[in-house]
């Protein structure tokens, strides 16, 4: 059985289609040409004009060596003042491929460990090579973790933003250049994620949503009066709760409306946060500053067995091995009590649960930490 074609292979294929369908086009005189357009006539014979690098033996000439990546020059960064205009070094396609290849596994990082600067081997301002998204989509072509995969987009567009400067300008906010810390880029305003946080620990908890590396604390807004549609109008206080539970409650017409307010406020072209430098300042907390809290109060809820694995390692502990999923299981979910108190936010330790137990044959139960701990991963 063949293997289907990576999406690597399909990308290059298609660019080589496409490329092939280009009529040959003359060359404009404005542009840099790196190419020596003159045909090779007794090369090693002639002497080269000015500082101009001999072919014959690049590291006599002055000391310096060219850099050609693929028919253009590129400096040595050891190198420093006049050198740098004069040393260079030969890269070929295949070397150039290769370097960005060693480059993919930072792709993967968490965006607060992520460094875009071994990966970006490019210059700043320069077009991105076509070849590192191919080999971007390569390496997501053989991920199957959705989180994963996330990290490699987010990445990569951080990188492709940051490099690129010019063309994205219309992100900026508030002058806070935050698309060189957006972990999610390609959907910036169109994804507002709601939480609750703390600015300072011995504050109250107040609803917030992530703009960037920052928190817009959505009490401030309120406070300012700038929720004012017909719903959120009369119930702004929503966001002067320590929970998202009251906003939840009133429905969709309030999200949507709240979502386009903040999209609103946050645009490069609405004044009341944008003009008022205070205002933003109170408004805009820096991420690294604030401690996140669990965004809703639970107060009690229902679990399942999420599948036969599930059921049999949970009936193994409560009915034995020997007969561990209950026979209704077949044909209906079974459902048990959940304890609230186990939802927490990510990153919270984990303590293991002190109780009674009972060890095998006749001996007394005990007090202690539970010998067994049941870890569960919710999709």
């Amino acid at each position: 059985m063949s293997k289907l074609p990576s999406a690597f292979d399909a990308l290059m294929s298609n660019a080589r289609v496409a490329a092939s369908k280009k009529k040959p086009q003359s060359s404009s005189p404005n542009k840099h040409k790196t190419l020596d357009s003159n045909p090779p006539q007794n090369r090693q014979n002639s002497s080269p004009p000015g500082n101009a690098v001999s072919d014959t033996n690049p590291e006599e000439s002055n000391g310096t060596k060219q850099v050609k990546e693929n028919g253009s020059c590129v400096q040595d960064p050891n190198l420093s003042g006049s050198e740098k205009k004069m040393k260079t070094k030969v890269i070929n396609v295949e070397d150039r491929v290769a370097l960005l290849k060693s480059k993919m596994s930072e792709l993967k990082k968490k965006a607060g460990d992520f460094d875009l600067r071994p990966v970006a081997s490019w210059g700043e301002g320069e077009c991105v090579p076509f070849m590192f998204l191919c080999l971007v989509f390569d390496i997501i072509s053989n991920e199957l973790r959705q989180i994963l995969i996330t990290d490699i987009v987010c990445n990569m567009l951080r990188t492709v933003m940051v490099t690129t400067q010019a063309g994205f300008a219309g992100f900026d906010v508030f002058g806070l250049q935050l698309w060189h810390t957006l972990q999610i880029l390609y959907i910036f305003l169109q994804n507002l994620p709601y939480g609750v946080f703390k600015p300072e620990p011995a504050s109250p908890a107040r609803p917030g949503v992530a703009i960037g590396d920052y928190v817009l604390d959505l009490s401030v807004v309120a406070s300012a009066g700038l929720f004012d549609g017909p719903v959120l109008k009369n119930n702004s206080d929503s966001f002067l709760q320590p929970d998202l539970n009251k906003f939840l409650a009133l429905g969709r017409p309030a999200w949507k409306e709240a979502r386009a307010t903040l999209q609103k406020l946050l645009s490069a072209t609405e004044p009341a946060l944008r003009d008022n430098a205070a205002l933003r300042q109170k408004a805009l907390v820096p991420l690294s500053k604030v401690k996140m809290l669990v965004p809703i109060s639970i107060g009690d809820y229902t679990d399942f067995f999420s599948s036969m694995h599930h059921a049999k390692n949970c009936g193994t502990i409560f009915r034995g091995p020997e007969n561990p999923i209950p026979a209704n299981w077949f044909h209906l979910p079974i459902a048990y009590h959940g304890r609230a108190s186990s939802i927490v936010i990510s990153g919270t330790d984990i303590i293991r649960p002190r109780g009674q137990g009972h060890p095998a044959g006749n001996s007394p139960p005990y007090f202690g930490p539970s010998l067994k701990l049941d870890f569960e991963l919710e999709m």
